[in-house]
């Protein structure tokens, strides 16, 4: 931090940013910042949480870690002191409530919020504020940025905005990040005067003029992407256009974390170190997701050169012996990735004494040999887009995948000793009860995969599909969540524009029928996670033989397919139609196959689909020669690939040129 009497520039995030993640927006910020010379800091006043040494109002899981469900109303009653603990708990009980029944859907044991925790966490949220600014009182700063990535940080950046602005009127108070995106951050300014700016995008391009016109060299009337304060007036500049080239985007700095943490409560917490190659989604330039609020006004998708990122990952996990792994902030995996980025990363973690983990979220449309080639880059943890294991639900979704296409995904993902962490949605508009008999008949099928990790209905978030068309959709009564009454308790605010996600009306989705449908699902759902075990149903290849191994009802049974049926066995690995399956093997009497696939499907050892296609559901097992030659072909496979594309490019320019 800075000590000196040069004015800096001091960057902060707020609860509820975890402790195990510091911001990379702030840090590409703090490097674009010194590319230009201007000296400036990041303060994690996230790490300036005290740690809880029992549980509070904070879900902790482990202890080492916080995950607010309180939507940051700890700190409400330091912005409002005339709300105490008993309106906070009153707004936590009902928020938490609403998740943990999946909006009534669930007959679930009443939260109630002690009050012993609430004023704990109300303690903790003012010893943080004071740390924070007694940090800030032995430095120098003239320009004060608060980073508000996440809606929960919303309150406990207000609050110390005003109090520094309290301290020293002379200082400029700047706001960005996601809960600023367009109206958003004009709302947030008119509605809390000690604002000053608000930075409406990506703060890449704006940040160096940003200070420099704040600091009299500039004009702020000129910088697009912005709103700032004049007078009474809150001008309302042009939207920047996005940054194109992520290239020039320098590599973030994360030394201001890392030691503030080792001093910090949470110092012996893990560490996972975030960074970027893409910006936008390269689907959702094509189909948005309806439920998606993500990326606003950036979805255009760009990407960094495999070089880049390949620079990126060796200087942070070169660097940082301490991280638990990388975290990749895409929205979405680039598809092009795997000829370009995948083999030189695997390189990379065969050259390193222990592999660095790396996580990434992907599209689910997978080919099976992508699974191994992620595996050998180190990319073990995934975040797929599932929502449903339904295709009338996906196609309402516009998701662009089937439910066999999910299935497969989280079975080839195990296959390959990947992690995938993926949510399911319900209560989507459009949907039916057939749509939930299908899913919990499904369910007996596959709960020897791995389960979901959230469960819970459609949330309703600003520029979502859902959001920008609700007449389409049948959304009536739109309306803030109801615990923003107490985040916002002043009328002059504007809560309608500043928050993030919404309440709605839908005749249809609460039909008895359908709730009831939506409830069997949900407790087949939770059923699976609450039973779920490793290898209850495997397979291994033993000369040539199909060797199923299932230990699903707590025994162990081995079934041995030998000849044609191991072929089959083999062939529906990936999902196909019964008449394509026919067409494969002709010499086989059609009454004859399907009696073999329904044999298979009567021992749950394969799925069959409505529209007549067969899924083989065991997990492959493999020993350590064989999951090495697995790899090796398909990486073999890909630098073929690769090189026939070079070959190809090379005659179509001399082609050009001759």
């Amino acid at each position: 931090m800075n000590n000196s009497n040069e004015p800096q520039v001091l960057f902060i995030t707020m609860p509820w940013m975890t402790p195990i993640h510091p911001s990379l927006g702030l840090e590409l910020l703090r490097s674009t910042l010194a590319e230009a010379r201007i000296p400036s800091a990041c303060l994690y006043g996230n790490l300036l949480l005290p740690r809880p040494t029992q549980e509070t109002l904070l879900v902790l899981d482990p202890p080492s870690y916080y995950e607010d469900y309180t939507a940051g109303l700890s700190f409400v009653p330091h912005l409002y002191p005339h709300i105490g603990p008993e309106q906070v708990t009153a707004a936590i009980a009902q928020r938490r409530n609403r998740l943990m029944s999946r909006e009534g859907h669930l007959d679930v044991m009443p939260y109630t919020p002690s009050m012993e925790g609430a004023r704990f966490d109300i303690q903790a949220a003012g010893t943080c504020l004071d740390r924070c600014l007694e940090i800030i009182d032995r430095g120098s700063y003239d320009i004060i940025g608060f980073s508000l990535m996440f809606e929960t940080q919303l309150i406990a950046s207000l609050t110390l905005a005003r109090r520094i602005k309290e301290r020293n009127p002379d200082v400029r108070i700047v706001f960005g990040g996601a809960a600023c995106t367009a109206g958003q951050g004009v709302a947030l300014l008119r509605s809390f005067r000690w604002l000053d700016v608000v930075c409406m995008g990506e703060g890449d391009p704006v940040i160096v003029p940003l200070v420099q016109a704040l600091r009299g060299n500039g004009d702020l009337g000129q910088i697009k992407g912005i709103a700032f304060r004049s007078g009474y007036d809150v001008p309302v500049n042009a939207k920047a256009p996005p940054l194109l080239d992520l290239d020039q985007i320098p590599l973030p700095d994360y030394s201001d974390y890392f030691a503030q943490k080792r001093v910090s409560d949470w110092a012996d917490t893990s560490n996972m170190l975030p960074f970027e190659t893409s910006r936008g989604c390269w689907w959702g330039e094509k189909h948005l997701c309806t439920f998606c609020g993500l990326n606003a006004e950036t979805l255009k998708y760009r990407s960094k050169t495999a070089k880049r990122v390949m620079k990126e990952i060796k200087a942070l996990a070169d660097r940082w012996d301490e991280i638990f792994c990388l975290q990749a902030t895409d929205n979405i995996f680039d598809m092009r990735y795997f000829k370009e980025l995948v083999p030189l990363l695997i390189e990379y973690q065969r050259q390193r004494k222990a592999p660095i983990p790396i996580f990434f979220e992907i599209k689910s449309n997978l080919k099976r040999g992508h699974f191994f080639l992620l595996a050998a880059a180190g990319i073990l943890m995934l975040q797929p887009g599932i929502e449903s294991f339904n295709d009338h639900i996906l196609q309402l979704m516009d998701k662009g995948a089937t439910a066999l296409q999910q299935i497969t995904f989280v079975k080839w993902a195990s296959q390959a000793y990947l992690s995938p962490t993926y949510n399911i949605l319900m209560r989507n508009p459009g949907e039916s009860v057939e749509d939930y008999h299908q899913m919990t008949e499904m369910l007996p099928y596959i709960k020897h995969l791995i389960p979901p990790h959230g469960i819970g209905n459609m949330q309703l978030q600003r520029y979502s599909p859902y959001f920008l068309q609700p007449e389409k959709f049948k959304l009536g009564n739109v309306r803030p969540h109801p615990h923003y009454d107490v985040m916002f308790p002043d009328p002059e605010v504007d809560v309608e524009q500043i928050v993030y996600e919404f309440d709605f009306d839908n005749a249809e989705l609460d039909q008895p029928d359908l709730v009831a449908a939506r409830r069997d699902f949900a407790i087949g759902l939770l059923e699976w996670k609450r039973d779920y075990k490793m290898h209850t149903l495997n397979y291994y290849i033993e000369e040539g033989d199909v060797v199923i191994v299932d230990r699903r009802d707590g025994g162990e049974e081995r079934v041995r397919l030998s000849g044609r049926q191991a072929i089959i066995f083999s062939h529906i690995d990936q999902a196909h139609s019964f008449s394509e399956i026919a067409g494969r093997f002709q010499e086989i009497a059609p009454p004859v196959l399907r009696a073999f696939l329904e044999s298979l499907v009567a021992r749950r050892f394969a799925y069959h689909h409505p529209n007549d296609y067969y899924l083989a559901l065991p997990i492959r097992t493999y020993n350590t020669s064989e999951y090495l030659k697995e790899v090796n072909e398909h990486l073999e496979a890909l630098r073929t690939t690769v090189a026939a594309a070079e070959t190809k490019k090379r005659r179509q320019l001399a082609i050009v040129s001759a």
